[in-house]
């Protein structure tokens, strides 16, 4: 019987802490997620392809590059 009580107790009061945390972190009971999806456009396909070809870059010209 005492492991029951001892079990209910330590139940109860992990379930106080998550609810506080959840609580703290404005959990309102229900999860957002996106439900209209959006094109990405030609100025971002341009402006991803520009930043990988900047990175591609520096990765050409730093590839023989010696760090102490």
């Amino acid at each position: 019987m005492m492991l029951a009580i001892n079990l209910f107790i330590r139940t109860w009061l992990r379930g106080e802490q998550i609810y506080i945390t959840m609580e703290s972190r404005c959990y309102g009971g229900s999860i957002k997620t996106f439900k209209s999806r959006e094109d990405i456009g030609a100025k971002n396909i341009l402006l991803l392809l520009s930043f990988e070809s900047f990175l591609l870059l520096g990765t050409y010209l730093t590839w023989g590059l010696k760090i102490i």
